[in-house]
């Protein structure tokens, strides 16, 4: 097993609602709670939550986050942690579904994953001894190789990784070698040996997602395309 442990967005967290995120600011000499995350089209506006407008999105009677306007802004309501739909980057919640919600809680973390490394081999090794005289031997040796493993780079399924260069791996391993061997005596002090050998190794490593296009589905391509596209213009 290759165990990991991180901190992942909770289930309400990946709709945008960081109700459970508190902050605290000094209002007339006093700490005051507040929502822990900020609207950041009214960065500039008072951080005191009884005045309006304030740098809090703002959320209705039935604690739900009022609509946004093209500025970002939203009329006056109750001071919240949760921001409106229209506010939320598609391709960045996208990017949330990537990731596993949490199954664990504890200090520090809250996801722990336990994929398991698989290995399926063939070994085989076959030598053959001659002897063809008193002074005369001959070996042969053949040596056969197939593995098929797994290497999880910490979270299994999904593309979620543990770290930057962290990659579930399929690896496939053909291996082969030959080698030959002759010895004559010519006298109690004078032995020849002849040896000749031959060694044949391919790998063939897939990470997770090879062949497929997962930034086509979350419309990377085509923002590449459109840049691009001014840039010759």
């Amino acid at each position: 097993m290759v165990p990991s442990v991180a901190m992942r967005p909770s289930a309400t967290q990946s709709f945008a609602d960081f109700t459970t995120v508190t902050g605290t600011v000094m209002v007339g000499g006093n700490a005051v709670t507040v929502p822990g995350i900020v609207n950041p089209n009214m960065l500039g506006t008072s951080r005191n939550p009884a005045n309006f407008p304030n740098v809090y999105f703002q959320c209705d009677a039935s604690g739900n986050p009022l609509p946004a306007a093209a500025n970002g802004s939203q009329a006056q309501g109750t001071p919240c942690a949760k921001i409106p739909a229209s506010l939320v980057n598609s391709i960045g919640a996208s990017l949330l579904n990537f990731y596993p919600l949490p199954n664990a809680s504890a200090q520090g973390f809250n996801f722990v994953s336990e994929p398991v490394r698989k290995l399926d081999e063939t070994k085989i090794d076959i030598r053959l001894d001659h002897t063809v005289s008193a002074n005369d031997n001959l070996f042969a040796r053949f040596s056969y190789d197939d593995a098929v493993s797994y290497v999880p780079g910490g979270f299994s399924g999904g593309f979620a990784e543990a770290n930057a260069f962290g990659s579930n791996q399929g690896i496939i391993n053909h291996a082969r070698n030959v080698a030959i061997g002759a010895t004559h005596v010519f006298s109690p002090s004078t032995v020849n040996q002849a040896s000749f050998g031959y060694n044949r190794i391919f790998d063939y490593i897939t990470s997770q997602g090879t062949g497929s296009c997962e930034s086509a589905k979350l419309a990377f391509q085509a923002r590449t395309w459109l840049h691009r596209h001014w840039q010759q213009r």
